[in-house]
């Protein structure tokens, strides 16, 4: 993607980011983690603007949440360095608002790019509410696909397994919708390539789908798999009724 000229749109928003030291990982580069962190509050200051945030969300008792997400990375910004994350919304339907990602570097180069689907969530009945419900009369959408085709579930292949671990959700995974926030899910990805991987492989891609909730003192397996040549994909269990509530495929490169 050479020609950016269209992140000029009135309707594309924009935020400079910088990464902070204790944003850093030990590869002197923005954890994994963390980039989706700034992802998510970008987006979350865009729906402010657009009046579809969280204080506008409160009086149907609902708030945005993350279900799936594909990011693709050319490189990951290095610690101290400036870059800047561009957000628009792209489509939605009745249930579903899909939101796109652009991040460049300090001097205009695309350094990644996200695209991502989000519903409206109940905090007090879990269930999704349909947009058809919410105003969505101060929603601009600029319709402009960075990727050739929609999310999509991921279908598991378990090959290999590379890797497993037991997690007990912590107090301070829980966000403020509740549950075990998206951004700890790729942490817990991460973790489970560290012992596989060594500092010659990068990351490329990762695609995640966020099924169910996790809260506080729930315990979960995550399974690691190779899945062909440098593509793993990984699968978390809640582990008291073995439901899956998260899946997600990296993708790496010497």
């Amino acid at each position: 993607m050479k020609d950016l000229n269209f992140l000029n749109n009135e309707r594309v928003f924009s935020q400079k980011c910088t990464v902070e030291m204790y944003n850093a990982s030990y590869f002197k580069t923005i954890r994994l983690a963390y980039l989706f962190r700034y992802l998510q509050e970008v987006a979350g200051q865009h729906s402010e603007a657009m009046k579809v945030g969280y204080d506008d969300l409160k009086a149907n008792n609902g708030g945005w949440v993350l279900v799936k997400q594909l990011l693709e990375i050319e490189r990951l910004p290095e610690a101290l360095e400036e870059f800047t994350v561009y957000t628009w919304s792209n489509k939605h339907n009745r249930a579903v608002a899909n939101r796109s990602f652009l991040v460049t570097d300090s001097a205009g180069k695309m350094i990644a790019k996200a695209s991502s689907d989000w519903v409206v969530l109940d905090f007090t009945k879990r269930r999704i509410i349909p947009l058809n419900k919410i105003d969505m009369s101060s929603t601009e959408s600029f319709k402009y696909e960075i990727f050739d085709q929609d999310l999509t579930k991921i279908e598991l292949n378990k090959g290999k397994l590379v890797n497993s671990f037991v997690k007990k959700i912590r107090f301070t995974d829980i966000d403020i919708m509740g549950h075990m926030n998206n951004t700890c899910y790729v942490d817990l990805v991460i973790d489970s390539m560290a012992e596989v991987f060594s500092e010659r492989h990068t990351l490329k891609s990762i695609n995640t789908n966020f099924i169910q909730e996790v809260k506080f003192n729930d315990e979960i397996i995550i399974n690691s798999y190779q899945s062909g040549d440098n593509v793993f994909h990984h699968q978390i269990l809640r582990v008291n009724d073995e439901i899956e509530v998260f899946t997600a495929e990296t993708v790496w490169t010497k």
